[in-house]
């Protein structure tokens, strides 16, 4: 095997595997995938294979058969789809039109990933996809020993940087689709929210986690963010229940659910390991890909699977909503099962200067605060121990308490889980929520309204701006890159669309302005053509020097040929390899220097040649 089959063959897999790394991020599983390519540069050396071709293209179809019959999931079908076709490209391919097909086909792994997670690997993927993608391009286009382009920084910097234009142009323009909806893989994938679904008032610790959980854009700045994210009716025996009738909800239009009216907030949500839909109030509307979405009767949503992904959706909602007479029963927002009857006493105690209900959940609030203390490492085994001992606790024991000595004083209440932030990232203007900010809290039933209620004393740390910064980088690359949709082509587009229409209305005007002054006008006109025939000269230059490299070859050059190409059929490569370098570096490096190198060249060559016929 030559030192040229090597140079491509390992550009080849560089550029394939880092193709099939895009969609590993979704899949995990999917990176054994690059086995493939390493067999298609093993048969790309099978001279009976590389002369019937249409049967080594034939394989991607019936890989495609074979897979819609056993009914494999969709985003693998096309990973698998996508390898096979590359890898097939590659054993048959005869010129560097194949090597282009392939780079597309490279990109597209790039778009099915974009669409299946929204993780900063992406990134990482995507700089190494972008240098493998140049060397596989360059290799494409070498044919020799060695590549011959590269010889100069700045050729290299070049080349670099367009190869990195043709995967952004790649990435822009290209439709987007949709590839239905991908749950993620929990055997790959940790979790870890500091949220779980299990309330159970008891004396166990809490470590503090820093991790973050989701980013919050939102309406509302400057002040504690609460996120919803379930809410609770029944207590008994210490442990709040969700017992709720839950109603399958589908899409009213693509990816939309309900009705997309009131405020509007969009949260990028991580692993968290539940299914739980978390809100901001209530929702009125939900933006994202979802099969279907479940609701119960205390407006509580979720996902019909939880996600092993970073998942991005949109939602609309109300801070708070009047109550319809449909959801007026309160029966159960009013039960005190199992409760000591010293419990009520005390609640009936602590209002009893009180008069309205408002006034008689703060006093509650108050003796709570003055009463009991604030710990991570809790004393209170039960809400009666917390109540009726003083012993200390944290949220969760806060709350119930609320809860229980609301609804004793004839106040229907209940509790909610979630998280509360006050951590603004005031560099790309959206919240920042960790696994440390779960958090439990009280509505209460007010004036045809559920009032949110807070008992608990909450501290909240402030971030480094060093972090600040490094997470407004994440951010920005979730919401340029990989949420990139449809619709932010078509914002695209339209941002295009009106920048040339600025850019010619200012070409007007400055026209008008200019062809009031005549000898100005006259100036550019004189300046515009002298650059013109500057540039047919500079041309009519690099074609003579080009007809006369070509001369020396032969008079049967194709018009897809390039001038190495040419030469290489003929086998003089290796003679004129100097010549056509310096041609190239002349004509697509702008090194006007190597004009005269090159005339010197082709004369001592017509000499060569002189005294070879005279010779002869």
């Amino acid at each position: 095997m030559n030192k040229r089959v090597n140079i491509q063959d390992v550009c080849f897999l560089l550029f394939t595997i880092s193709s099939i790394a895009f969609v590993s991020i979704v899949e995990q599983s999917l990176i054994a995938l690059s086995i493939i390519p390493v067999f298609a540069v093993m048969f790309s050396k099978n001279k009976k294979l590389k002369k019937k071709p249409k049967i080594v293209e034939t394989i991607p179809l019936i890989t495609f058969i074979f897979l819609l019959i056993f009914g494999v999931d969709l985003f693998i079908t096309i990973a698998i789809l996508l390898t096979i076709t590359i890898s097939s490209k590659y054993i048959v391919s005869r010129n560097s039109f194949d090597y282009f097909e392939m780079f597309l086909i490279g990109v597209m792994f790039s778009l099915i990933s974009s669409i299946g997670t929204i993780s900063i690997s992406f990134g990482i993927v995507a700089v190494i996809f972008t240098i493998s993608s140049f060397l596989f391009l360059i290799s494409a286009q070498s044919k020799n020993d060695k590549l011959q382009y590269i010889v100069d920084r700045k050729d290299f910097a070049l080349s670099l940087t367009s190869a990195f234009a043709l995967v952004v142009i790649f990435f822009l323009v290209l439709p987007r689709f949709s590839l239905g909806v991908i749950h993620g893989n929990p055997l790959f994938n940790k979790t870890s929210s500091g949220f779980s679904t299990d309330i159970t008032i008891d004396a166990k610790p809490v470590d503090l986690n820093y991790q973050i959980v989701m980013r919050v854009e939102t309406e509302k700045k400057n002040t504690p963010l609460y996120i919803v994210g379930v809410r609770y009716s029944t207590f008994i025996n210490n442990h709040w229940m969700n017992y709720e009738t839950h109603e399958k909800i589908l899409r009213t239009t693509q990816n939309t659910f309900g009705f997309p009216f009131g405020k509007k907030g969009t949260v990028y949500l991580e692993p968290t390991g539940t299914n739980v839909l978390f809100q901001i109030g209530y929702t009125n509307g939900i933006y994202g890909n979802f099969n279907y979405l479940l609701k119960d009767e205390l407006s509580n949503l979720f996902f019909d699977a939880p996600f092993y992904k970073t998942i991005k959706y949109t939602l609309y909602y109300d801070d708070d909503k009047n109550i319809t007479s449909e959801e007026k029963d309160l029966t159960k927002y009013l039960s005190l099962r199992g409760i000591n009857p010293k419990v009520v006493e005390i609640a009936k105690d602590i209002t009893k200067n009180s008069f309205s209900d408002l006034e008689k959940i703060d006093a509650i609030v108050s003796y709570l605060k003055k009463n009991n203390k604030y710990s991570l490492t809790p004393e209170a085994n039960s809400v009666e121990e917390f109540i009726l001992n003083h012993k200390s606790g944290y949220c969760e024991h806060f709350a119930t308490a609320t809860v229980i000595l609301t609804r004793a004083n004839g106040i229907p209440a209940r509790l909610v889980s979630g998280f509360v932030t006050n951590e603004l990232n005031n560099t790309s203007n959206y919240y920042i929520v960790r696994a440390k900010d779960a958090h439990t809290w009280v509505e209460v039933y007010v004036s045809n309204r559920w009032i949110p209620i807070d008992p608990t004393p909450i501290a909240f740390s402030t971030p480094s701006k060093m972090s600040m910064l490094i997470d407004s980088i994440i951010m920005n690359w979730y919401r340029n890159v990989i949420t990139y949709s449809s619709a932010s082509q078509m914002t695209l587009y339209n941002n295009i669309t009106q920048g040339f229409r600025d850019f010619g209305e200012s070409i007007f005007n400055a026209i008008n302005k200019v062809s009031v002054n005549k000898p100005l006008l006259i100036g550019i006109g004189v300046a515009i053509l002298t650059l013109f025939l500057f540039g047919i000269k500079l041309r009519k230059e690099e074609n003579e020097i080009a007809n006369l490299i070509i001369n020396f070859i032969g008079n049967d050059k194709k018009d897809s040929e390039t001038i190495f190409e040419f030469a290489k059929r003929h086998q003089k490569d290796k003679i004129l390899s100097d010549l056509i370098s310096y041609y190239y570096h002349y004509k697509y490096g702008k090194q006007n220097e190597l004009k005269n190198t090159i005339l010197k060249i082709i004369k001592d060559i017509k000499k060569s040649k002189r005294h070879l016929d005279r010779e002869g």
